[in-house]
């Protein structure tokens, strides 16, 4: 009996083949009694009956070989088949491989890029209790500057605009006036670059301005030092 046989046997449910036992006994007696109804011996009744259903056991294989349970054999015999078509066509085998290999890669980086966008939550502590605050008007706004990409929409042109870039007055205002958020954080609406001169020569980075509660909003803990705080957006705050 071969390993896929022996699976088969495993899975195979004994309530299931009580069920099949069950089922052939029925139909097994009806036929004997059928028999005897017409005349027939006891013994005769029953040969007669066993040889109508060509065997209990023969009866139930039939069963089981149109059944789930014959399963693993009909796979295993497929990929047989399979394996000796592909090993007769080395070339076609290769590109069989070669396109599977490509379509599993393409779906894999997909479904990734899809998960990181669509599903996976904003790495930082309580991402679901972070909200963006946006403005909403009538007509486009008289604005001094330019929109960035990451103002959540490009208004400009629209007939209902909106957008993320508030004055800095009016993130001021809210965080005196409103009780409804823990922290409030401000951030510029787009990557820029900056000259950085600390206590050696200017270096040129990319980078973004922030407010001071910017990293206690989005819970970072830095790894060495220390990160800007409410503090540091006071006048004269000291730049260490």
């Amino acid at each position: 009996m071969s390993w896929l046989s022996r699976m088969a046997n495993v899975f195979r449910s004994s309530a299931v083949d009580r069920a099949l036992d069950e089922e052939m006994q029925f139909h097994l007696q009806k036929q004997v009694e059928a028999n005897l109804a017409g005349g027939m011996s006891p013994d005769e009744a029953r040969r007669q009956a066993l040889i109508a259903f060509g065997g209990v056991q023969q009866t139930k294989e039939a069963v089981r070989e149109v059944s789930w349970m014959r399963l693993p054999d009909m796979l295993a015999k497929d990929l047989r088949y399979a394996f000796r078509v592909l090993r007769k066509s080395p070339a076609f085998t290769s590109v069989a491989v070669l396109t599977l290999a490509l379509g599993i890669g393409m779906n894999t980086a997909i479904f990734s890029i899809i998960e990181a966008v669509l599903f996976r939550a904003v790495p930082v502590h309580d991402a679901g209790g972070l909200v963006v605050l946006k403005w909403e008007a009538r007509k486009e706004p008289t604005t001094m500057g330019m929109v960035a990409s990451g103002d959540c929409n490009d208004h400009r042109g629209k007939e209902n605009p909106s957008g993320c870039s508030l004055p800095l007055p009016l993130v001021k205002e809210i965080q005196n006036q409103t009780n409804d958020f823990s922290t409030l954080a401000a951030s510029s609406s787009g990557f820029g670059q900056m000259d950085l001169g600390g206590n050696g020569p200017a270096k040129r980075v990319t980078g973004q301005f922030v407010s001071g509660a910017y990293f206690e909003t989005l819970g970072v803990v830095p790894a060495i030092g220390r990160l800007l705080s409410q503090a540091d957006d006071q006048a004269g705050a000291a730049p260490n």
